[in-house]
């Protein structure tokens, strides 16, 4: 390979490193100083009131999934929550990033309470915190199955569930 397209290819390859990147710290700071509250009551088992419920229609595992490849390298990201019909959660992330040079990984673990109002969801952590996200109901626009869109991001059902 000649000096320009080794150079031409990495080139690329660091853009697109430097895009993926860039979008993923910038949003995860914005929802971060968005999204995260203490929670007052200080007991993380004890469900606070902000006149939301636990919509049934809710219920179940809920998936985004993120993969882009590059020349030698790429990003895939995956996260998950499950929402029970009791007012519990689980939420599981894992990333995982390579390139000709390394690579690297992280995987995220919480669980809480959850409540829902039209347009929101709440997740009260047994860590103490208190996140709230933006939530709107869709149909995914080629299958019809129901998807979430929480804070922007689109979560497709894990269940065999009716369209919205």
């Amino acid at each position: 390979m000649n000096y320009n397209k080794f150079v031409k290819k990495h080139f690329i390859l660091f853009l697109v490193l430097i895009f993926v990147f860039g979008c993923s710290i910038g949003n995860f700071n914005q929802r971060e100083s968005q999204s995260r509250q203490r929670q007052d009551s200080g007991k993380p088992n004890q469900l606070p009131r902000n006149n939301g419920s636990v919509p049934q229609e809710l219920v179940g595992k809920w998936c985004y999934l993120a993969n882009v490849q590059a020349n030698d390298g790429g990003r895939m990201s995956e996260r998950c929550f499950v929402l029970n019909a009791n007012g519990t959660y689980q939420y599981h992330s894992e990333t995982s990033n390579s390139n000709p040079y390394g690579g690297s990984s992280s995987e995220t673990n919480d669980s809480g309470r959850w409540t829902a109002t039209a347009n929101s969801i709440t997740a009260y952590s047994n860590s103490g915190e208190t996140y709230n996200y933006s939530l709107e109901k869709r149909n995914h626009p080629k299958t019809g199955d129901p998807m979430l869109i929480v804070d922007g991001d689109a979560f497709v059902t894990t269940y065999q569930k009716q369209p919205w």
